[in-house]
């Protein structure tokens, strides 16, 4: 945790792309995120682009409202690099907007496999202004994409 708080600290001051730099560990139903990906952005580790899957359970699960997925994502922007307002440890300062990061999700996976489809349940929750588990302040308009990839 050191080495790598040291190396993303280093290579932001320098300026350096950090390519090895670590993904944390996020759950969802006990489980740690099953994929993860993530996109420096202008070879500048504070700026990285954030994707994390989950299966979801088996046997029958359903969202709230009744709707069916296999997996659970959840993308954030990481805009710079700061201290957390809860830990004071050197972490990632997301992007408030993070509606921003989940199009950006969308669209690379439609750009990238034409014969996804996506549904977009507009109103899957009220919008809301809240803060993360860093301390950053987010924001949504509580839409819901669906990508279907069954005919990729």
């Amino acid at each position: 945790m050191v080495r790598s708080s040291w190396g993303m600290v280093k290579s932001t001051l320098l300026r350096k792309s950090y390519p090895e730099a670590p993904v944390s560990s996020l759950f969802l139903f006990g489980n740690m995120q099953e994929l993860a990906f993530q996109q420096e952005v202008d070879n500048n580790p504070a700026k990285r682009h954030h994707v994390r899957f989950w299966r979801t359970p088996k046997g029958g699960w359903l969202l709230p409202g009744g709707f069916a997925a296999d997996w659970l994502g959840a993308a954030t922007y990481d805009r710079s690099v700061g201290f957390s307002t809860l830990t004071l440890q050197i972490t990632h300062k997301i992007e408030e907007d993070t509606d921003i990061e989940r199009d950006y999700v969308v669209s690379t996976v439609l750009a990238a496999s034409p014969k996804a489809t996506v549904y977009v349940h507009k109103d899957y929750s009220t919008g809301y202004h809240c803060k993360n588990g860093g301390g950053d302040a987010i924001t949504t308009d509580g839409a819901l994409p669906f990508i279907d990839l069954r005919n990729v």
